[in-house]
């Protein structure tokens, strides 16, 4: 949890839209979809639901980390 954020979807958004208001980046919704088990990203996140995002401190140790 140290390491996550939630966010409660009001509305629906794409994924690169999450991850650019999240990360200040569109190419970082892979990582959404990684954290929270997303099978099929093709489908988006409905309204009322909860995500979890890795804390933006925490993405280049990420990303770091896979290369």
């Amino acid at each position: 949890d140290n390491v996550f954020d939630k966010y409660k979807i009001t509305r629906t958004y794409p994924w690169t839209a999450l991850s650019e208001r999240i990360y200040g980046t569109q190419f970082l919704w892979w990582l959404l979809v990684a954290a929270n088990n997303i099978q099929n990203p093709v489908q988006l996140p409905a309204p009322g639901s909860i995500l979890k995002a890795v804390k933006p401190e925490y993405v280049q140790i990420i990303l770091s980390n896979i290369k």
